[in-house]
């Protein structure tokens, strides 16, 4: 955006320029040279919008309003360093071109007006800049501690599951999200892992009670026999050992 600002400024500038060159090109033509010297001194006076210097064949001025004749012909950049004290050197935007009784013709524009317009640019820029690296770390801060608290949440329940809570859930939101997804995804992961635990309790406590009346019997006959082996400490050391197991 700067630099077409800056060229569409160009552009208009040296059609201006070339405007003004044609225009008194024809009061040259059409009048002659003293018309042109008078009609450059009349727009000086006057409209004060452009800059010019008309010099002979010689190079000595004739008319205008620049101090200096610029070295080459076609458009030049120029400074004009007699400024007032402290004032900084002015610059101009100028066309020089070489009229048809051998007459050189300066005509050209003052630069501050673009320079004020950049310096207004990159100003403006450099806020919008700012505004937009504000915006931009507010709303990373934002979503990055959305994301941890997603995380963490996560991270909880893990927790909680690890020390024995097989009830505990990942909290949903509602908003259907990548996260929301993700926690549905683990939830139906955990009901199924309650499940198949609870499903391993059952069968061991299932296990024990059908191993409860058996064993029962078994110990009851032991201890029977344990009665009747009577003095033989070898039967009856044997016998005890089967009761400890």
């Amino acid at each position: 955006v700067y630099w077409t600002v800056q060229a569409s400024i160009d552009r208009q500038m040296g059609a201006r320029i070339d405007a003004e060159i044609e225009i008194l090109k024809g009061e040259l033509r059409s009048e002659g040279s003293a018309e042109l010297t008078r009609e450059i001194e009349t727009r000086i006076n006057y409209f004060g919008a452009l800059e010019y210097f008309l010099a002979d064949a010689d190079g000595n001025r004739l008319a205008g309003n620049l101090s200096n004749l610029p070295t080459t012909d076609g458009w030049s950049d120029i400074a004009i360093a007699d400024q007032p004290q402290g004032k900084d050197p002015k610059y101009f935007r100028v066309k020089t071109v070489h009229l048809d009784n051998g007459y050189r013709l300066v005509v050209g524009d003052d630069l501050a007006s673009k320079e004020d317009i950049r310096r207004a640019f990159l100003g403006a820029l450099g806020w919008a800049l700012l505004a937009f690296l504000v915006l931009t770390l507010t709303a990373g801060a934002l979503l990055s501690s959305a994301f941890l608290s997603r995380v963490d949440a996560i991270g909880r329940t893990a927790e909680a599951i690890i020390n024995g809570d097989l009830g505990s859930r990942v909290s949903l939101r509602g908003t259907n999200d990548n996260f929301d997804r993700l926690a549905a995804t683990l939830n139906r992961m955990l009901d199924q892992i309650q499940l198949l635990m609870e499903s391993l309790s059952q069968v061991s406590n299932d296990i024990a009670h059908a191993l409860r009346t058996p064993l029962g019997r078994l110990r009851q006959k032991l201890e029977v026999a344990r009665v009747a082996s009577g003095a033989n400490s070898k039967c009856k050391k044997t016998i005890d050992a089967a009761l400890d197991e």
